[in-house]
């Protein structure tokens, strides 16, 4: 990593400073925020909020996700104006939003919420500034992992900024930029192939394209309860040994377990490799994926429940199955309960379809390239529905 971030350096045309005692490099000085900025605080906008809004309300949701997650209005309490930094000021423990930061890049288009920071660059260049306070060590030193973190104004403004002179905070800053750009540019490549694999997906999937050799073969019509089958093998609560399942298909991971968790309160089962697994709470929202071999052995709750697949069906041919965006965000018309709804088992089980025979099946996952193998703890699986078992 070290090799590759020195290469970068020679290639955009960068030495290596050799730093004073100090720390400082030559010609840079050490300051804190509150002497290069002027900050507001946001406004309360929950009460203001509307589909067809006019403008962007930033809140956390919204700078953590990069955007992702958007709530409008056409209320504007606090407006952002062009080149603000906006930095999120509370966020629950161990979680991945404070201190980060959104570039407001036009006017008229976004208005502030509450527990989101406005700082306005009055003596650095904006971008830079951006740069050097996004998630600083300085700010996440604050979360204790225990309770929820709530930055102050004047813990906001005392974050030290190592300044150099304002032209080559104008190079850092547009140097930065343009990787950011090329990263951007990638991010939507992906996403357009991402795009059509989710076409190819529904088109195979429904036997709307049929392969050659196949043409003809009947499906056979199924229910879900007659292909999954819920696992509840008992497991011992344990820290470190519990289950989560990401959104939008993003796989299932070791849990990040929190300070305020405890032990021996919820009852746990055990989960096996190649189990189809899924959130009850959220699978309308692709909260789906199956238990890697690296996570053999891990628990989850009953609202995390796993499934083994029928002989005769093929797991990753079920999991990508179930999914398809058309399939999974339909199924909130099933969830029930008060309060937080969820998709229980034994509404799935009732819900029928037609599914290729098992020879015809082990096909439509091998048409997508291989995901990438994922850590034991760090990212999910890139592919939620990897054809572990029929490699």
């Amino acid at each position: 990593m070290l090799a590759g971030w020195r290469m970068a350096v020679r290639r955009e045309g960068l030495r290596m400073d050799d730093r004073g005692s100090s720390g400082v490099p030559e010609g840079w000085s050490l300051r804190i925020v509150g002497q290069l900025t002027h900050f507001t605080n946001g406004k309360a906008h929950e009460n203001s909020i509307s589909e067809n809004g006019s403008c962007i309300v930033v809140n956390s949701k919204f700078v953590s996700s990069e955007g992702e997650v958007v709530k409008y209005s056409d209320e504007r309490f606090c407006p952002a104006k062009q080149d603000d930094i906006l930095i999120v000021m509370s966020d629950v423990p161990n979680g991945r939003a404070i201190a980060k930061c959104f570039y407001v890049d036009q006017d008229d288009r976004y208005t502030v919420n509450q527990r989101i920071g406005i700082l306005r660059a009055t003596r650095a260049e904006p971008r830079f500034l951006f740069y050097s306070i996004n998630r600083n060590p300085y700010f996440l030193a604050f979360d204790d992992g225990i309770k929820q973190t709530n930055l102050r104004k004047d813990e906001v403004l005392s974050c030290p900024v190592l300044l150099p002179p304002l032209e080559e905070q104008r190079k850092i800053a547009a140097i930065l930029s343009t990787w950011d750009e090329a990263i951007g540019q990638q991010t939507r490549l992906i996403e357009l192939k991402r795009e059509r694999k989710r076409g190819l997906m529904q088109q195979l999937l429904t036997g709307k394209v049929r392969f050659k050799e196949f043409e003809g073969l009947a499906w056979q019509k199924v229910s879900l309860g007659d292909v999954l089958s819920e696992s509840r093998l008992p497991g011992v609560d344990k820290l470190g040994k519990r289950l989560t399942v990401a959104l939008h298909l993003k796989g299932v991971s070791a849990r990040d377990e929190r300070g305020t968790s405890e032990v021996g309160k919820t009852i746990y089962y055990t989960r096996r490799k190649d189990q189809i697994i899924y959130g009850k709470q959220n699978l309308h929202k692709g909260a789906l994926g199956i238990v890697p071999k690296e996570l053999d052995g891990y628990l989850s709750s009953q609202d995390i429940p796993a499934f083994d697949v029928a002989d005769g069906f093929l797991t990753a041919y079920v999991c990508y199955f179930l999914a398809r965006r058309s399939f999974y965000e339909g199924l909130e018309a099933i969830s029930t309960g008060t309060g937080s709804k969820r998709i229980h088992p034994e509404a799935l089980f009732q819900l029928r379809f037609h599914f290729p025979q098992y020879e015809n099946s082990k096909k439509s996952p091998r048409s997508s390239p291989p995901p990438t193998p994922n850590s034991r703890r760090s990212k999910p699986n890139s592919s939620p529905c990897a054809p572990r078992s029929a490699a």
